[in-house]
């Protein structure tokens, strides 16, 4: 264990570890590393960054916030379905919900077919159910305008400067 942490730490260009607790902070090091998010092509640089520190925060929260919506439903959604105007069709399932006419109702047999075509498999049957898949959609919207505002942050630095 000695040598492959010695090893370790070389190839991190670290001081060879001495102790277990340096061998167990260089592990965390390394763990650390590996889960870090990929920033190649971040603009780590940008005044942003520092003048105005809500501005990253708000970033990083959203892109955290887009990536655990989409990760929590990508097997029931399409992909295409994260680009969709889905206010109306929300509108329209929830009024026809009670109603026993609903299925007479043109509008309400669109907006469940289009509910089929943004689903992968069948859409649930339930409102609420539907209604939280259409809820998703548009919180992954919201990140997605929160995080092209804050562009600027991300952009990569075209001087061919190292972020």
């Amino acid at each position: 264990m000695e040598d492959a942490a010695g090893e370790l730490a070389r190839a991190m260009g670290l001081p060879v570890p001495r102790e277990q607790s340096q061998r167990e902070a260089l592990i965390l090091a390394a763990r650390r590393t590996l889960n870090a998010p990929d920033l190649r092509g971040i603009n780590l640089k940008a005044p942003e960054w520092d003048s105005h520190p809500e501005e990253p925060d708000e970033l990083l929260a959203a892109g955290v916030a887009l990536s655990a919506v989409r990760s929590e439903f990508s097997t029931v959604l399409e992909p295409e379905a994260w680009t969709q105007q889905v206010s109306n069709l929300k509108e329209t399932l929830t009024e026809a919900s009670g109603r026993r006419t609903r299925l007479l109702s043109g509008d309400y047999r669109r907006a469940r077919s289009t509910l089929s075509q943004i689903c992968v498999s069948k859409p649930p049957s339930e409102l609420a159910d539907q209604l939280s898949l259409l809820d998703a959609i548009q919180h992954s919207q919201e990140q997605v305008r929160i995080i092209d505002r804050h562009l600027s942050l991300g952009v990569v630095i075209s001087s061919g400067e190292r972020t």
